[in-house]
């Protein structure tokens, strides 16, 4: 599991640029029903203007659609990886989500989107977010729920094992900060907290977007494994799966958990 959480791998592999994040990104055109996140999270803002700090920035997706939709916002991207911060565009910087460069109660409005599972801590960032959140701002925390992706952890375990004999414990982010454990992490720090579930399926006609998702993973889900080798028997599983069944399909459930204080400013 360490390799999930290792900065060494997640700013030289993961992600050094933004390409295996695209491609991940690009499978969900295939769900239903379609999942606009950044729509999503650009509801739950609040309409006053202020600081908005994107933590786990990554290319600056959620960044650039901000500054284009909110411009009397100011955006911040903050990245552990020096290639994603620069990808982002200025403002943007790159920073360690368990010491955020910035001080106490400097943002009106934190995003901390698909991240948590990549720090060591995710205990120790959510407290950061409290941290820098202004006392009457916003903190949005996505994630993945456990029963996000089964179907491809299933299906990449199946195929290592025809691969190489041995049946191994596949690793997934989501068993280091699931979104029912960042609920947990964000009731502790926050008065308030609202969940919002977004669950849909992933139908997929072809093999090729499935192999592109796990290819996009060799760093991490990889690691140990003659990929290569497992890319082979995931694409010959899948194209017996799709002959039969017509796609490959698989469960996508992920959540946005809306963070502000409680009656009692907590």
């Amino acid at each position: 599991m360490e390799h999930l959480t290792a900065r060494d791998v997640l700013v030289g592999e993961s992600y050094r640029d933004g390409r295996n994040l695209d491609t991940r990104r690009s499978i969900y055109r295939y769900r239903t029903p379609h999942l606009d996140l950044v729509g999503a999270v650009l509801a739950e803002l609040p309409a006053r203007t202020g600081l908005v700090v994107d933590v786990g920035c990554g290319n600056g997706a959620y960044v650039s659609r901000l500054r284009a939709e909110r411009p009397d916002l100011r955006v911040l991207g903050l990245d552990l990886s020096p290639g994603m911060a620069a990808a982002t565009g200025t403002p943007a910087a790159v920073a360690d989500a368990t010491r955020l460069p910035l001080p106490d109660g400097a943002a009106d409005a934190l995003l901390c989107l698909h991240m948590l599972y990549h720090v060591p801590d995710p205990g120790a960032a959510v407290a950061e977010l409290a941290r820098v959140r202004a006392a009457d701002g916003t903190v949005l925390i996505a994630s993945n729920a456990r029963d996000d992706k089964t179907e491809i952890t299933a299906l990449w375990r199946a195929a290592a094992y025809a691969a190489t004999g041995v049946d191994r414990h596949v690793p997934d982010v989501t068993e280091h900060c699931s979104l029912e454990y960042a609920e947990e992490l964000a009731r502790a720090a926050f008065g308030e907290v609202r969940r919002i579930d977004l669950a849909g399926e992933v139908v997929v006609p072809e093999a090729g977007p499935v192999l592109a998702f796990l290819d996009s993973q060799r760093a991490t889900t990889g690691r140990g494994l003659p990929v290569d080798d497992v890319l082979a028997a995931a694409e010959a599983l899948l194209t017996d799966s799709i002959a039969r069944t017509g796609s490959y399909r698989f469960t996508s459930h992920v959540g946005i958990l809306v963070c502000r204080s409680g009656p009692d400013g907590h």
